[in-house]
């Protein structure tokens, strides 16, 4: 799970804060995909608003179906890993 955002780190700012897209079926899934996720992009900060995100990633295997919302709230989609997770900044 680590690797998979690998990929993506040269996408995302160095430091700031980021919004976490939970992609799991269930709430238990999206909170450890989530803590992992947070992991892996340390020192980056997650955060539950968009409005306080320099960025935003997804979890693994994102639905494309996610940009509107993302877009809506001013981020751009710069970058997709194979994983499938997704990357937004402003």
């Amino acid at each position: 799970m680590l690797a998979l955002y690998d990929g993506v780190r040269s996408s995302l700012p160095v430091r700031g804060h980021v919004l976490y897209v939970a992609t799991a079926p269930n709430p238990t899934d999206a909170q450890a995909m989530r803590f992992m996720a947070q992991e892996a992009l340390v020192p980056l900060v997650m955060v539950d608003d968009v409005t306080a995100a320099d960025a935003a990633v997804t979890g693994p295997a994102a639905s494309p179906t996610i940009d509107t919302s993302m877009v809506n709230a001013g981020l751009t989609l710069v970058a997709v890993a194979p994983g499938g997770v997704r990357v937004y900044r402003r």
